[in-house]
């Protein structure tokens, strides 16, 4: 008797602690068939996520592990992968009619409840020639496709959360149509109104690289509720806050793979430039490179890290005899992942300026180019 009392305790024991590591997430889409539905994210690492879904009665339903839930700021849904033999991405869009408007969002948010979400089918759009690119063994390769997009209306009601991302999709994003202080500005009033918001402190979380400063993010941060403060966004941007100094690691040299230092001379201002061979927009800012370096050389050191992977090493180094680059060039081919993140890399091509002494702010050369010169001259 107390055997079989001591293994249904066990038993129930081991049935909370599943259930306590996932969350439930179902979804209706009524007036299409599908013969699977898939989950689709980046979690905080860049680490794509793919969860299936499981087919019960006319919902869909997903079982997310908190260790993807606490991590991934937002999903999209997808009925099938990506097919390489059409080259045809699949998409479902969700459409929320509001007055005259009408609020659109691929992007699903979480929320610290269980999802329930429903739907209705309106129709499907196709574009064709689509541009996709991908990066395959340290080689960028772009290619032409097909986008197949299902539309669909959501049912009431939507959580505050989702609303306030079909409202403010490009929340921490900035625009040239708007100064940078004002949208600094706008973004510290929302979380001022919405202090409680997943969505806000995520897209804060994910976009620190954008901001110029960190107290800019500070002055927007300090909104948000103890309780966002106290998760694993509040937990990231407050290391990325405390962090104010540069940290000097040595990286390999691209050509001779030495070990150096990324900042050589600590006592004068140092520009450090993320790129990649692949990268179009990198290349584009070469002259501006060459006509920054040839003017403040004397007052400070520029410094390049390539993200290429082992394979467009070779790539790197051939466009840099090719363009006669004159400032050193380092690989964080041994540690991408670990290199952008500890720099908040978002994309490049990626500016850090660090002032002597080791505090540093992100630089955008194509806006900021006037500003470098004040504050190097």
């Amino acid at each position: 008797m107390k055997t079989k009392l001591l293994t249904t305790i066990v038993l129930i024991i081991i049935f909370n602690l599943c259930y306590a590591q996932n969350k439930s997430l179902d979804i209706q889409l009524d007036g299409v068939k599908y013969d699977s539905l898939y989950l689709y994210g980046n979690n905080i690492n860049g680490n794509r996520i793919k969860i299936a879904a499981e087919k019960i009665n006319n919902q869909w339903h997903f079982s997310i592990p908190d260790s993807v839930y606490d991590f991934l700021p937002g999903f999209e849904f997808a009925p099938k992968s990506f097919d390489y033999k059409t080259m045809t991405n699949n998409d479902i869009k969700f459409l929320y009619p509001l007055g005259k408007d009408t609020l659109v969002t691929t992007v699903w948010n979480f929320e610290n409840i269980v999802h329930e979400i429903k739907a209705q089918f309106i129709d499907t759009l196709e574009i064709k020639n689509i541009s996709f690119g991908t990066t395959i063994n340290g080689e960028y390769r772009s290619f032409l496709g097909k986008e197949v997009i299902d539309r669909f209306i959501v049912s009431d009601p939507i959580s505050p959360d989702l609303y306030l991302r079909m409202q403010y999709p490009y929340y921490s994003y900035f625009w040239e149509d708007t100064t940078y202080e004002e949208m600094v500005n706008n973004y510290a009033s929302l979380a001022s109104k919405y202090p409680n918001s997943r969505y806000l402190i995520t897209n804060l979380a994910t976009q620190l690289g954008k901001y110029k400063t960190r107290s800019d993010v500070a002055k927007v941060y300090n909104y948000f509720s103890k309780a966002n403060k106290q998760s694993s966004w509040g937990i990231m941007i407050e290391k990325y806050l405390n962090a104010k100094l540069f940290e000097n690691i040595l990286l390999p040299e691209a050509k001779t793979r030495k070990l150096e230092p990324i900042i050589r001379i600590s006592n004068k201002y140092n520009l450090v430039v993320f790129s990649a061979s692949w990268c179009g927009p990198c290349h584009r800012l070469i002259p501006t490179l060459k006509e920054v370096y040839t003017h403040l050389k004397d007052k400070m050191d520029l410094t390049y890290i390539t993200i290429d992977e082992a394979k467009g090493v070779n790539n790197w180094n051939e466009l840099m005899q090719k363009e006669q680059i004159p400032w050193p060039s380092l690989l964080a081919v041994n540690n991408i992942e670990g290199i952008k993140n500890k720099y908040y890399i978002l994309g490049i091509p990626h500016a850090i300026l660090v002032h002597p002494g080791g505090e540093m702010e992100v630089v955008d050369l194509y806006k900021d180019k006037d500003r470098l010169y004040s504050i190097v001259e």
